[in-house]
């Protein structure tokens, strides 16, 4: 204190605001997980971008009691502003001008500086307050827009990430519209209709036309290979078999041996006619000189009897060795355990036939003969053959039906060219003989329609 003066008072010290007391002063309710899924829910209960304006901003100011809350709707610029505490804002209002200056402003950054490396150390970074929070809540692929404004005491920075976690969301219910999803939803469904429509009268007149379109008809039939000109060989006498010198598959040449016959009990027995007959011509001579006649022309009766026996005798000697009539391949024989066995006459021994030319037989149904004619086209396909045969015509149908495997069928026939011998004997396979031309459906429910007239008796 200074001599003749008034006392000095000392300076009052400096106060520094505490946020921490700030912030409990302001009543207000932080934005939580349970908070955010509120706003998400008041949104999701409204249809149309008025009423979800409405929802949003209402549904803020009760999370931020003391703050002032608006929500936008526009495009290039702004058309409509609700405030949460006045309601729609009119276009010449102050409040609507001022808004409306800041509608293409980005107002999402941060309202204050970044906040020093020792506050962000002492965990402080989340609760720095900020003057006002701006969420853009855009339409994808749109030309709407929305904008979302806070301003007031007691926002953190926390609150501005918060917010611009769910704005996604918020974009997705926002701008939904069930009145024009459901329109586009039957616009599509009517597309979707139309072409299905389309669809299916294409495909049904395409089974229309392939029904009446004329085709040759088609017999499908089996078919058996069999040889042109086959030649059994059989025992010309009773005889054994001596040896057998082919097997089956075997190719011969016409006047190859193909088995020998036992001759020695025909040997003894021409032995025995020529004596017997050496006898007789002395018992005719003597008979002769002494002037009985009748016994000499009975001599001689005997004599040329066993001529006639002894000619025969030879000729199935000349008959011993058989040979082959034809060229060709031994289709049958297997004799090997017949050998020194007795052979009756005319028992089939060897088969051989030619088979650089083969005849296919072709079994047609007896309730189709009436469709196919001498000269019809058909195919061949035999399943151990890779390659499919040319198309041939049915060279001719005997008259008359035979028993095959328990079905009454004419036998239709027609040559065909083996020259590799691909073709054997007895080989099954499949045919189809074209008839006239008939509607391809008529030759699918043609069987079925008989049918059901006979029963019918129509």
């Amino acid at each position: 204190m200074s001599a003749g003066g008034p006392p000095r008072q000392p300076p009052a010290p400096k106060v520094v605001p505490n946020h921490a007391v700030a912030q409990e002063t302001v009543r207000r309710i932080r934005l939580d997980h349970d908070g955010l899924l509120d706003l998400i829910e008041a949104i999701a209960a409204v249809s149309g971008a008025a009423d979800a304006a409405t929802a949003l901003a209402n549904a803020v100011s009760a999370k931020f009691p003391g703050c002032n809350v608006r929500c936008g709707i526009g495009q290039a610029s702004l058309q409509r502003l609700y405030d949460a505490k006045l309601g729609w804002i009119a276009k010449n209002s102050p409040a609507y001008q001022s808004v409306s200056a800041t509608w293409n402003q980005d107002h999402d950054a941060p309202a204050l500086p970044e906040m020093p490396e020792h506050a962000k150390a002492d965990g402080e970074g989340d609760d720095r307050p900020v003057e006002s929070i701006r969420c853009d809540i855009d339409r994808d692929g749109g030309l709407q827009r929305s904008v979302l404004w806070i301003s007031g005491p007691g926002l953190l920075d926390s609150d501005r990430r918060m917010l611009r976690h769910i704005v996604p969301t918020l974009r997705l219910l926002f701008w939904r519209n069930p009145a024009r999803l459901s329109g586009s939803l039957r616009g599509s469904t009517a597309g979707l209709s139309k072409m299905f429509i389309f669809w299916c009268c294409l495909l049904a007149l395409s089974i229309l036309v392939a029904a009446v379109w004329p085709v040759p008809y088609r017999v499908h039939c089996q078919s058996v290979v069999r040889p042109i000109s086959s030649r059994v060989i059989a025992a010309p006498f009773a005889a054994k078999l001596d040896s057998l010198q082919v097997e089956p598959g075997d190719r011969v040449e016409a006047g190859d041996v193909l088995l020998q016959l036992d001759g020695a009990p025909l040997r003894i027995e021409l032995e025995g006619m020529e004596a017997k007959i050496a006898q007789l011509s002395k018992e005719r001579d003597v008979a002769i000189v002494a002037g009985r006649v009748a016994e000499g022309q009975h001599a001689e009766l005997r004599i040329r009897e066993f001529d006639r026996r002894r000619a025969l005798i030879m000729r199935q000697l000349d008959q011993l060795v058989v040979t082959s009539p034809v060229s060709g391949i031994v289709l049958r024989g297997g004799l090997e355990r017949a050998i020194g066995m007795p052979l009756e006459t005319g028992q089939a021994l060897i088969e051989v036939a030619p088979l650089d030319q083969v005849k296919v037989e072709v079994e047609l149904p007896d309730h189709e003969i009436g469709l196919v004619a001498v000269g019809a086209q058909l195919k061949l396909n035999w399943q151990a053959i890779s390659e499919q045969l040319p198309v041939k015509e049915l060279a001719g149908i005997y008259p008359s039906a035979e028993i095959r495997s328990d079905q009454n069928i004419f036998v239709g026939h027609l040559s065909v060219s083996n020259p590799d011998g691909e073709l054997m004997p007895g080989m099954r396979g499949e045919a189809i003989v074209y008839g006239p031309m008939r509607p391809w459906l008529w030759s699918h429910l043609r069987s079925v329609w008989e049918r059901g007239r006979w029963k019918l008796g129509i």
